[in-house]
């Protein structure tokens, strides 16, 4: 009887406390905490891309050099006299018989207008317009008399217009050339032979080389010219005129 009784009473026990059970909240249970695993290396975070940087930016260095000035056009006028000596090449002899005289280079003068076409600093063109006076002649005495002796002369005057159109190089501002054709007008001419005058058919046109050159003092040139003429200046004369002649041209305006 005891021995039901005590298994009455466990059993009534057991089941209050799974009723027990039931009725009571669950209780939670009580959270880990996170576990760092502190062996692991950390990777080291990706380090940023740089910038990039700008190229350079280089700028042609142009030579410096000055812009040539525009081309003008310089105009200058003003007169040319000049002194020189003259004659004519290959001229005929005059006759006196027994004697022969050849006409000799003799004093030339002219006087010019002149005008210079200034392209640059390094080149200008002179057109000019002159007055030569072309001379040759010669003397000689033959004894006539006890006390004196005949004296026997003979010469060429040639007066002529003439166009120089020149090329001239200008040389650092201090000296220049020159060089180009000349051609011209044969207006009059005087054969002298003592007192006796002839005047030859004259040949209107003439024509050679000039050359020349000198030095520039501000508005002024100081210089030599040569003219070889190249046809003949008179029928029958087998003269060819020629003249050198030192110069002064004086530019006014």
């Amino acid at each position: 009887m005891k021995t039901q009784f005590k298994i009455y009473a466990v059993m009534a026990a057991m089941a209050a406390g799974v009723a027990f059970a039931q009725e009571a909240p669950a209780v939670a249970a009580p959270e880990q905490p996170a576990i760092i695993d502190t062996t692991a290396v950390a990777e080291p975070a990706p380090a940023p891309e740089p910038a990039p940087v700008p190229e350079p930016v280089v700028k042609a260095v142009e030579a410096v050099v000055p812009a040539p000035e525009p081309s003008k056009i310089k105009l200058q006028f003003g007169v040319r006299p000049a002194v020189g000596i003259s004659a004519f090449r290959g001229h005929k002899a005059f006759d006196y018989g027994a004697w022969k005289l050849q006409a000799k280079p003799a004093l030339s003068f002219g006087l010019g207008i002149v005008s210079d076409i200034q392209f640059n600093s390094l080149i200008s063109l002179g057109v000019e317009l002159q007055y030569t006076q072309y001379r040759a002649n010669n003397e000689f005495a033959v004894k006539t008399g006890a006390d004196f002796h005949t004296l026997n002369e003979a010469g060429i005057t040639l007066h002529a217009l003439e166009l120089p159109i020149l090329a001239r190089f200008n040389i650092k501002d201090i000296a220049y050339a020159e060089v180009g054709p000349q051609v011209g007008y044969n207006a009059r001419a005087v054969i002298y032979k003592n007192a006796e005058l002839r005047q030859p058919e004259l040949n209107a046109l003439a024509f050679g080389p000039s050359v020349g050159g000198g030095v520039k003092l501000g508005g002024t040139l100081l210089g030599a010219r040569f003219h070889f003429g190249l046809l003949e200046y008179a029928e029958n004369s087998k003269g060819y005129p020629w003249v050198a002649q030192i110069s002064a041209t004086q530019f006014l305006f």
